[in-house]
């Protein structure tokens, strides 16, 4: 509930962007809509294999995690201990992408209207997260992925227990310049957060 600085976004009056955040039980990722500008600026992670030109697919996932523990295959219940221990105390980060269709009518998930200027910066923040090789092209892990169509890319920093997928969540967006929490460890704190910055 307490803000976070912003990075400043210049004034924008064109017609405004929807973007949305989609929850797990322990984690949240931000859902892009497929727009032909959204596929330009992520054209090298479908030169990796993403099928971003699947006319079925409308929205764009898109989260960042600790590698051992967002890369374990198998339930929750499954992650060895040792895997855990590493994410709390520290380890490399990945970002995974994947591409879904319509979504059902009677999805319900916090939703953010923002300028496009906004969402230019939202691009930005997040494709600077994306390691690349010599060439600048994406790095793809080879790892399992939860669906059939999704993908984990090499990312910078470190993720541990103070520096999570969800406080992930409000740094990107307020490096775009949307309001958002200072500190959101957990997936309540992003949902409460979305709620106080943006009601309604």
């Amino acid at each position: 509930m307490i803000p976070g600085p912003l990075s400043p976004v210049p004034a924008d009056d064109d017609p405004t962007v929807e973007i949305r955040l989609v929850a797990s039980p322990i984690h949240y990722d931000l859902l892009l809509p497929l727009t032909p500008r959204t596929r330009s600026r992520f054209l090298h992670l479908e030169q990796a294999g993403l099928p971003l030109g699947d006319p079925r697919a409308e929205w764009l996932a898109i989260g960042w995690g600790s590698r051992a523990f967002y890369t374990h295959e198998g339930p929750y219940r499954d992650v060895p201990a040792a895997t855990l221990w590493r994410a709390v105390t520290g380890d490399d980060a990945v970002l995974r992408a994947d591409v879904i269709g319509p979504l059902p009518v009677e999805f319900d998930s916090p939703v953010l209207t923002i300028t496009p200027a906004q969402y230019s910066a939202l691009l930005n923040a997040i494709l600077k997260q994306l390691k690349l090789n010599a060439d600048h092209d994406a790095l793809p892990l080879p790892a399992p992925g939860f669906t059939d169509s999704d993908l984990f890319f090499a990312a910078k920093g470190r993720f541990h227990i103070f520096r999570t997928c969800n406080t992930w969540v409000s740094r990107t967006l307020r490096h775009a310049g949307i309001p958002f929490g200072a500190w959101t460890p957990t997936p309540y704190a992003v949902t409460l957060s979305h709620h106080w910055f943006h009601p309604g």
